[in-house]
């Protein structure tokens, strides 16, 4: 005779399992955001979406000043609570239904959806004034610096992003510490 109870308990064991890794791969443990693989996943959604729909959405890439400096003066530890501490700054100042996560090392990007680079901008703002006031471990305040990008500008996913990223090169190279959009 099969025992269809302990078989019930086998399949919940493995879609708890399922379930737990599945997590653990689209959370950044750090930082507690989207990790870049679940990122590229919503993006290349919310890009389709809006395309099939005409729906605007933007995209912020940011990233920390001198970070290198901060790792080199303090320590990796210290660096990676920097890091820690950056993740509920961005979540408590973004809407729900936008989506960041840690885009690689020190850059973390902000999926804006229905959203004009203007208003994002606002947002970018925030976000600066907010890491300005949180504490971190280090001497210094904490700047960063961001680059704005609209689907209306770009249709193709891929030259979004590196606009966006030209943008941010652009911020880090006139002075940091500003958010350059269209």
């Amino acid at each position: 005779m099969f025992d269809i109870t302990e078989d019930e308990n086998q399949k919940r064991e493995l879609l708890h399992k399922s379930t737990f890794w599945r997590a653990r791969a689209e959370i950044d443990s750090l930082t507690k955001l989207y990790t870049r693989a679940a990122l590229n996943e919503k993006l290349s959604s919310i890009h389709q979406y809006s395309l099939l729909n005409k729906k605007n959405y933007s995209i912020l890439l940011l990233d920390i000043d001198h970070f290198k400096n901060i790792n080199d003066t303090y320590g990796h530890l210290v660096g990676d609570q920097v890091l820690n501490r950056i993740g509920p700054v961005l979540r408590s100042n973004i809407r729900e239904v936008d989506i960041a996560a840690r885009y690689g090392g020190e850059e973390f990007l902000i999926i804006f959806p229905n959203l004009a680079s203007e208003n994002a901008r606002i947002i970018g703002e925030r976000i600066q004034q907010s890491l300005k006031n949180t504490d971190f471990p280090i001497k210094h305040a904490l700047t960063v610096s961001a680059g704005i990008a609209s689907n209306h500008e770009k249709q193709d996913l891929v030259e979004l992003l590196e606009l966006a990223d030209e943008r941010l090169y652009h911020a880090k190279h006139t002075g940091r510490n500003r958010i350059v959009y269209s």
